[in-house]
């Protein structure tokens, strides 16, 4: 089972190997960070205060990473959701998620939302699976999803 802790720079070097391309850093990130990903970025995202980092370790492995940002009293956008790409299909994205809803639950957030990009069925079934709700699209995001679910 998979368990989460904070994203630490000992994590950087297997982060920027999963995203081997400018597409797949763009898609996990969108505009925030850019090509070629390194720590000194990593290492601004650490520092900003309304962003919770967690990497997600399997048998002491990190195998995923995912984000909770703060967006108001009791709310927080999911954000930056990545299993390594070796470990894809295994049903670790439903782990990664079900343990970030736990920690929502328990620091208070009674509202989750994130954005999806349309053409990802997978991640959208997912969601879906999990309760979020969709709550339209975003013209700023390239059309990307807006997706909401309320008391993790």
């Amino acid at each position: 089972m998979i368990s989460l802790r904070r994203f630490e720079p000992r994590d950087d070097a297997s982060l920027i190997s999963w995203l081997r391309t400018p597409e797949e850093l763009y898609l996990f990130t969108g505009p925030r960070l850019l090509w070629p990903l390194d720590t000194a970025q990593l290492d601004g995202l650490r520092a900003d205060e309304s962003f919770a980092p967690f990497t997600a370790e399997l048998d002491g492995r990190a195998v995923g990473h995912i984000e909770l940002v703060s967006t108001g009293e009791g709310q927080a956008r999911v954000a930056r959701v990545l299993v390594a790409p070796e470990l894809q299909g295994r049903g670790l994205g439903e782990q990664l998620v079900r343990a970030v809803l736990a920690e929502a639950r328990g620091r208070g957030i009674r509202s989750l939302t994130l954005f999806v990009l349309p053409d990802n069925a997978r991640a959208i079934a997912l969601y879906e699976k999990l309760g979020f709700e969709h709550r339209g699209s975003s013209e700023q995001l390239h059309g990307a999803l807006l997706m909401e679910l309320q008391d993790p």
